[in-house]
């Protein structure tokens, strides 16, 4: 199967699970209520077991413009600004980041290990970005206010957002490591000498 037609399949897939979500939390309004945070809160983790099971099968390279860091991401100031580094202290302190250290291949000044931890900021970030659109769009549909919707946009600010942002915040350390860790390989390669 070509990767446009599996990428196809996977968005009618994502949409009809997304629809399902909602079909059957409507079926228990005393407990899920649209407007609730149980409703958010469950969507967002339902959502997150999809696209962990289903975006492997892709094989998504995510070489795309998107992903590269912009002039004023380079130094992170900009993210800072919004917290990122709160947000940081926040998933330690909470023992997520140990967990998803875990999940990781070691770095030990490996590039090629570094070019996968790279890479796994994409797959990571893609999947918070497509999330936090879809969880935009529930609130659009299934609520008629701000007030109504708070619970999804503040869990989609949390849960998403400042996923994307730390991912943006941490790929131009990588990249600037892989780089440095592939000059110095190249300066230590031996010159070629020739033999007559």
């Amino acid at each position: 199967m070509k990767k446009t037609s599996r990428f196809i399949i996977w968005v009618l897939a994502t949409l009809a699970f997304t629809a399902g979500i909602c079909y059957v939390f409507s079926l228990f309004p005393k407990y899920f209520p649209f407007d609730g945070f149980l409703f958010a809160f469950e969507v967002h983790f339902l959502l997150m077991a999809w696209f962990a099971f289903s975006t492997p099968h892709l094989q998504l390279d995510y070489a795309w413009s998107y992903f590269e860091p912009k002039k004023m991401e380079q130094k992170g100031a900009i993210y800072t600004y919004f917290g990122v580094n709160l947000f940081r202290k926040f998933l330690v302190h909470i023992g997520w980041e140990k967990f998803t250290e875990s999940m990781n291949v070691p770095v030990k000044n490996d590039v090629e290990n570094l070019k996968k931890r790279e890479k796994n900021t994409r797959a990571g970030e893609f999947s918070h970005l497509v999330i936090a659109i879809l969880v935009l769009l529930l609130a659009l549909i299934l609520t008629n206010s701000f007030n109504e919707a708070k619970w999804l946009i503040v869990t989609n600010i949390l849960f998403h957002i400042y996923p994307i942002i730390t991912q943006r915040y941490n790929r131009p350390r990588y990249l600037r490591a892989i780089r440095i860790l592939e000059k110095r390989s190249t300066s230590k390669t031996p010159a070629h000498t020739s033999t007559k």
